[in-house]
């Protein structure tokens, strides 16, 4: 159901794999980090064979499915400025742009509004305060919520700069 899953979320909106993946790292993480540990050989392997068509079969489908459309955009000259190689740098931004103070206030003064007004301060506090005393399980929410929250504007800086996602 995982690979299904991720293949369907692949290729219907690529961007929003980023969050899916970061929001579910800690889960998954510690298991198979458990399962390679191991000292049995047979279950190092078994593990290999689980996780590997978990994260690589969906991954696949994305990059077969972007081929596949790079090549559709790619032929005809209207809509060839849409492959995923000419919009590269307007889908990650540069480093000087996120090196720039005022663009992090444009992406966070889009952000606050959509929360209850003093939110955001209060929500980064919360959430160390939450990482700090809080059961192992509810810090693996946490950390999954702020990766989530956070990696989409990481990864596509600039489609945030630009636009009030």
């Amino acid at each position: 159901m995982a690979v299904v899953l991720g293949a369907l979320a692949y290729v219907t909106k690529i961007t929003t794999v980023v969050a899916v993946l970061a929001a579910s790292l800690p889960f998954w993480l510690d298991p198979a980090r458990t399962l390679l540990r191991t000292g049995i050989a047979g279950v190092r392997i078994r593990a290999l064979g689980v996780l590997a068509p978990i994260l690589g079969a969906p991954f696949a489908a994305g990059w077969a499915w972007t081929g596949w459309a790079d090549h559709i955009k790619g032929a005809q000259s209207t809509t060839a400025m849409l492959t995923s190689a000419r919009l590269h740098a307007w889908n990650f931004g540069t480093l000087p742009q996120r090196l720039r103070w005022s663009n992090w206030e444009t992406i966070l003064g889009r952000v606050e509004p959509l929360l209850l007004p003093g939110t955001l301060a209060l929500s980064i506090p919360l959430a160390l305060v939450l990482l700090l005393r809080a059961p192992r399980e509810l810090r693996r929410v946490v950390i999954g919520a702020m990766a989530g929250a956070l990696a989409p504007i990481l990864v596509f800086f600039n489609l945030y700069w630009v636009h009030d996602h």
